[in-house]
Parts: C-alpha cells; structure tokens; sequence
C-alpha cells in the first residue's frame, strides 16, 4: 500500500504554517489564519476640530516609529475626537496615512454620531490590513450626550471572534465646575449601561477626551465603579491630575502656553485629560492584554501606555521648550525637535498610546509516516508544536499553553506544556504499536487551553500497516537473502531510508549488513538461516555483478 505524508502549508506572515496532513489517505482539514500581528497599537487622540493641523502627520509617523518594549509598528486603531462632521477632516487624516504606508492601508468607521456642540464628533480610523471592524453603535443618546459616544467591535486579522474588543470612543463635557461634573457622569452612565450589558468577561477600552480632573469626579467614579465593565487604569496612576506635577508625565493637555495656534486651550501640560482605561480582561496577561510591568507575566518591561512625547519635564510649559528631555526611540524620519514641534502644531492635546498584546496561534506538525514497519520495529514520530503568532517581540504574543494526547495503536502524551512566540517549537515523539501485524490506525490530539487561542485544536490521524515477520536481510523482497540484497543495503548504506526485512530500522549500517551476513542463503519457507556461508571477499564481486546482470534481466531488482 501507499501511505505518504504530505503536508498543506498556507503563508503566515513571514513563516509557513501546517495544518493540513494527509496520512493514510485521511484528510486533517486545513486551518489558516491570515496574516495577522502579534500586538497591536492603538492610540486615542483629540486633534482640534478644523484639522486636520500642521504637523499631525509628522506626529502620527513617528508615533509608528518609536521602540517601546522593543516593539515599534504603524498605528492600528486610531481614535479620534473633535472631529467635523460627517468625515470630511477623519478623511484627510486617512490620507496622511495611507500616504505614509500606502494606499488602501488605512480605513474610517462609517457611523455618524450626534452632536450638540460646534459638530464635534468622535470617529475612528484602522489599519485594514490588521483590524477588522466588525461593528459599530452609539452607546448613550444626545443631547443627554453633547457629543455622543460610539462603540466599536474590533477584531485582528487573522483572530476568530473570541479574539474580538470592544472600544467605547467617547468626549465628555469640559470645565471644572458642578455642571460640568454633573454632565459628565451622565454620559458615563449612559456609557457603563451599554458596557454591563456585554458578556461579563468581554474585553473593553474606554478611550478618548473624558476631561476628568481628578479620580474622584463622579463620571471617574461611575466607569471604575465595580460590575461587568467596570474600567481600571492600565498603570495605576489614580489621584488629583489637574495642575499636580506628581503626574506631569501623564499629562495631555495642552501642548501650547501662550500665543497658541487659533482655537487651541492654552495653559501648558497640566492635565490628564485623554485616556485608555480597560476592563479586568485586558490586564490578566492571558489571550488579549495591556503590554506594561503590572500584567502577570511580563516584569521588566516598561508601561507601553503613555503621553506620546511627554516625560513630566514640561510640567506647565510648552511641550516643545527646550528642557524636555523626553527620547523617542526607534524614530529615523525626523528629529526631536521636529516631532516635539509638530505636537505643538498637532493639537492642543497629544496622543496617548498603548500597546497591546494578542492571543497564541498553535501551529502542529507531524513528521513522514513511514508505509510499512515490520512486526516489532520500532518507530518513534516527531511532532512539533509551535506558537506561530507573527510578532515583533516574544511579548507580543500570549504564551501557548497545550497538552498532546494519543490515541489507538499510538502512544506518548504531554501534558501542561508551554511556547513562547517566536521561539523554534517543542519536539514530541510518538510512539507506534508494531506487537502484531495489520492495518493500524491511531489520532493525535493536540489542545490549547490559551486564551482566544487561534487554531486551539488539531487532530491528526495516522494509518500504517505492520508486516507480518519476513526474511530477515531479504532486503530487495524477492524470497531469497543473496547478493542482490547486499547491492540494496550498499546502495542505501547511510541513509535512513526504509529497507524491507530490516529489523533494526535507523540509519542503514554495520546493523543490517550483519543481518545480510548471518541470513545469507536463506528462502521463505525454508525453515532455515545461513544455511550458505557468505563467500569470500574475493569472490562477492563476481555475485554482486550477477545478481546485477540477473536483475536486470528479470527486471526484479529493486533498491
């Protein structure tokens, strides 16, 4: 019988990934994901209405360019405020990217939402060849909402939907009086309705201009306060931020002191006014994850949320002044001072960005199933499993955590087993039953108890058949150990071809040879072995060149 291994391979970024394994004529179907990255990038900003304004594309590349954690790539998720409605400047701001990166890159959400106030809007803006936007709503109404909230449902490319988020893009009321405040917690509560009705473990960032001054302003304490999508700060930083230079780094408004471009807030960075704030899921360090040193698993990292451009030493100041000693790894295209320029021009807030981790990819491969195995050889296949997550860093990606199980004439498990991304994968041995002969079959089962993990499952089953006891050193199968076998094994010799009647397997050695020697005349059915001495060296050529010569006549030699 034929009884090959073929492996269907599909291209995952910059790597091949198997799911397809035809043994014994059985099919395992073919599971690929597209080319999806191992973390995502995804920053909140209000750009000013009447924008876009000089210098937001300088700010945006660079955003893309910087290091942090080792990880540097293009923004994913771009949310906006103050936007002019419909999408006249969140157009403009897609054709800056897609003019950086190329076009079609880049895409807006097509969800209009009400406004009371000058046509100030939230949109959002996504890489397409990394995010998928599978939904949009309004979460609250106006004018309860002088500037309604909208929530997105994302998913990465690549990702099944147990890898979806949601995203709430919201811009609370401004000023630090009592009606303000007031007005404040009605769209949070209008926003944390909409949030507890999801699934109790759903992943959500709340994001964009909540003009909060302190942790303790009512519409703050409502979006923390506990239930299904209660928000938590990624890094922790809880207290009063208005005009306190113990927050100065968080800070994200304003750029611009004084004689400011026209319309901006002046004033200096005194404010955390822009944030990225999650559910308990994002910051497990499992499936989805915020990438910073608070999440299990990923100590000796730095927080990868932050005021983009800001390190605290612009307290009150211009975010430009030329005491700011703020770095921005990673950027080649322009220099300091043009990027601190440009996010004074930018806007009259900055970005905040953050990094974020996404689920394994399990990826497992079966070696070359041999057709046949005699009674009692044994044979060992190797399976490799990998996380396959196409990332920049090991960070970027969660851990896979599975156990291989056997089944049938098949044994060898492992269990509670773990990869990290980018590494060269795990090897596992199976075992083969060759006790008796028969068609043999047999599963291996490979499970993921990761988070979201993509491709959680893959069974590959196997079919070989064992070979009742044959003539041992009959390496060609004719019936009879003779010459022409010997021209078989010198043929193979070091190779770890599979040689009929071999009872030793491996590489093709002294092992087989001796079994050549010590069965050498003997024919099925003869009931005996060695009954012919091997001739002497001097005379194994002459039979070497006969059984050729024979061979080829009777077109019966094989190697």
């Amino acid at each position: 019988m034929s009884n090959r291994g073929t492996n269907g391979t599909c291209l995952f970024g910059p790597r091949r990934a198997v799911f397809e394994k035809l043994v014994g004529a059985v099919i395992l179907p073919l599971l690929c994901a597209g080319v999806a990255p191992g973390q995502l990038r995804i920053v909140s900003y209000n750009t000013t209405k009447n924008g876009p304004h000089a210098g937001l594309g300088t700010v945006l590349q660079a955003i893309g360019e910087e290091s942090r954690n080792a990880i540097a790539r293009p923004i994913d998720v771009l949310l906006l405020q103050e936007q002019n409605g419909p999408f006249g400047d969140t157009q403009d701001i897609v054709d800056i990217l897609n003019g950086i990166y190329g076009a079609g890159t880049y895409a807006h959400g097509n969800l209009v939402g009400g406004s009371t106030d000058s046509d100030d809007r939230q949109t959002i803006v996504y890489n397409s060849q990394t995010i998928q936007l599978m939904g949009e709503s309004t979460a609250g109404t106006t004018p309860s909402q002088p500037r309604q909230a909208l929530r997105y449902l994302l998913q990465p490319v690549g990702y099944g939907s147990s890898a979806q988020f949601y995203v709430y893009n919201s811009h609370y009321k401004a000023d630090d009086v009592p009606a303000a405040e007031a007005q404040r917690l009605v769209e949070a509560n209008a926003i944390r309705s909409n949030a507890d009705a999801l699934a109790m473990d759903a992943h959500i960032i709340y994001a964009g201009d909540l003009n909060f001054y302190r942790s303790t302003d009512d519409g703050f304490e409502r979006l923390t306060s506990a239930g299904n999508g209660q928000a938590l700060d990624p890094i922790n930083r809880i207290g009063s931020w208005h005009n306190n230079s113990s927050f100065a780094d968080i800070h994200s408004q304003a750029p611009c002191l004084s004689t400011c471009p026209s319309g901006f807030t002046t004033g200096g960075m005194d404010d955390r006014f822009d944030f990225q704030l999650v559910t308990s899921e994002f910051l497990d360090g499992e499936g989805l994850s915020y990438i910073g040193p608070t999440v299990p698993g990923m100590s000796g990292l730095m927080h990868s949320y932050h005021a983009f451009g800001n390190n605290g030493s612009t307290y009150n100041g211009h975010i430009n002044a030329g005491s700011n000693t703020v770095t921005f790894p990673g950027v080649t295209s322009y220099t300091k001072t043009q990027i601190l320029d440009a996010l004074w021009s930018a806007s009259d807030h900055i970005p905040v960005v953050a990094d974020w981790q996404l689920p394994a990819v399990m990826q497992a491969v079966a070696g070359i199933v041999p057709p046949t195995l005699n009674v009692g050889q044994g044979f060992q296949l190797d399976v490799t499993v990998s996380n396959i997550a196409n990332v920049l860093v090991a960070i970027g990606a969660d851990e896979l955590d599975y156990s291989l199980t056997t089944s049938g004439a098949l044994s060898g498990s492992y269990l509670n087993e773990v990869d990290m991304a980018l590494g060269a994968g795990n090897v596992h041995f199976v075992t083969f039953d060759t006790s008796t002969p028969g068609m043999k079959s047999g599963m291996i089962a490979v499970s993921s108890t990761s988070q979201a993990v993509q491709n959680g499952l893959v069974n590959i089953p196997i079919s070989f058949e064992v070979l009742a006891p044959g003539l041992a050193g009959d390496f060609n199968d004719d019936g009879t150990v003779d010459a022409a076998d010997y021209v078989v094994w010198r043929k193979n010799e070091g190779t770890a071809n599979m040689l009929p009647n071999d009872p030793h397997g491996g590489t093709i050695g002294a092992n087989q040879y001796n079994t050549w020697r010590t069965n050498f005349g003997a024919m099925s059915g003869s009931g005996s072995f060695g009954t012919n001495a091997v001739p002497e060296p001097g005379g194994w050529l002459l039979l070497v060149m006969g059984a050729c010569l024979a061979g080829l006549a009777r077109g019966t030699l094989r190697g």
